[in-house]
């Protein structure tokens, strides 16, 4: 048997032992030539054998049977990627795909403002929004669309006592990836406090469902020259957005921007300092994300 008709063999093989999710590279068998049979679409279910090779002309594409009959495009073309960021549309799966890959995360929470610290002594630290949550899915044979929504992040609280809002939940198809909540807003006192941040999302639907990461808690000092507002908490795509620290005669400052994607923005600070003080704001999460892989 000379060597191109044991290539054939061999990919006839390969192919009648293909599992429901396989695939064949043709290029493995190089350096030998395979010659296949074109066809003008696919054969019926009653002339379709175990290992059967061919070449459709109207999908300009390789084909093969595999052990149960089904008919699986054979492909060496590379995954694609799209990243979905508006606020809510349709995904299209595109021609060929056999499947997805779905990661996603909600919108991070905002961080809470914080009052203005005119007291001697006194002082003022929010608490950082928490992170979204995140989902994670293989879909085979999918749909040709899927309705989607990404959340977006939670906005900080206004200067002074004010608490942020609840990043937006994030969703595809039967997947829910939830915002983080938000920071609570701290009041300014003359004692060692802490103000809390808010707890991460939580997500469902997917093969992996994790919670995302809680903002972290402001602490007040009694001496009124020092306060250290709450972090943003972490998402599975995103890391913390820093703490605010605020001391000496600094009057204080507005919270972080939570970091993509999914981050919660941290909390607002300020310390009476040198006499002189201002409320400030927390800072908002950032906006969610879905990212769809496609194979073919």
């Amino acid at each position: 048997m000379n060597k191109k008709i044991l290539a054939a063999v061999f990919a006839l093989v390969e192919i009648a032992a293909l599992s429901a999710n396989a695939k064949v590279n043709i290029k493995s068998l190089s350096p030998y030539d395979v010659v296949v049979p074109s066809l003008n679409g696919d054969p019926s279910s009653s002339d379709r054998v175990a290992g059967q090779l061919y070449y459709d002309i109207s999908s300009t594409s390789f084909k093969g049977v595999d052990g149960s009959g089904a008919i699986k495009q054979l492909s060496s073309r590379a995954p694609t990627t799209q990243i979905l960021t508006s606020s809510s549309g349709t995904y299209t799966t595109p021609s060929g795909v056999s499947y997805i890959k779905v990661r996603m995360v909600g919108g991070g929470g905002g961080g809470g403002g914080s009052a203005n610290s005119y007291v001697p002594g006194s002082s003022g630290a929010a608490g950082g929004g928490g992170a979204g949550g995140y989902t994670e899915k293989i879909i085979a044979n999918p749909s040709s669309t899927y309705s989607y929504t990404t959340g977006t992040g939670g906005n900080g609280g206004a200067a002074g006592t004010n608490n942020g809002s609840a990043g937006g939940d994030t969703t595809f198809g039967s997947m829910t990836a939830n915002g983080g909540n938000f920071g609570l807003g701290s009041g300014s006192c003359a004692c060692v406090a802490f103000t809390l941040g808010g707890q991460g999302g939580s997500a469902s639907g997917g093969t992996i469902n994790l919670t995302g990461g809680t903002g972290g808690f402001g602490i007040l000092s009694s001496d009124g020259l020092q306060a250290l507002s709450g972090f943003g908490g972490a998402s599975q795509l995103s890391g913390n957005a820093g703490s605010n620290y605020t001391q000496g005669t600094q009057s204080g400052g507005n919270g972080l921007t939570g970091l993509s994607y999914g981050g919660g923005g941290t909390g607002g600070s300020s310390t009476y300092g040198g006499g002189t003080s201002s409320a400030t704001s927390g800072g908002s999460g950032a906006n969610g994300v879905i990212i769809v892989e496609e194979y073919y």
